[in-house]
């Protein structure tokens, strides 16, 4: 599957591989450990790689908001980004965020 034309991900072997702008950027057994890799590339200097994250991790939880995915992120000790930065970019974002 692609997100933006920029990260991949499909499944060979009962694995996961995550592609992110041409390259490997990780192998997953399933799809919650690819999520977490998706979650990696959360920083709050880049506003675009945390749409691609939330992008990725639609296509295992397609109903995920904006919300849960910064308090996941949270949870792995991944800075969110401030509303501000959200809404340069155009995301949509909830009031659970602030």
């Amino acid at each position: 599957m692609t997100m933006d034309g920029s990260m991949v991900t499909y499944q060979a072997e009962e694995r996961w591989v995550i592609r992110h702008r041409g390259s490997v950027v990780g192998i997953a057994p399933d799809r919650q450990q690819a999520e977490r890799i998706a979650l990696t590339f959360v920083d709050n200097t880049d506003a675009e790689l945390f749409r691609e994250a939330w992008e990725f991790c639609k296509q295992f939880s397609p109903d995920i908001t904006l919300g849960e995915l910064v308090k996941k992120a949270s949870a792995h000790g991944i800075s969110p980004l401030t509303i501000e930065e959200l809404a340069r970019i155009g995301m949509p974002w909830e009031e659970e965020t602030t």
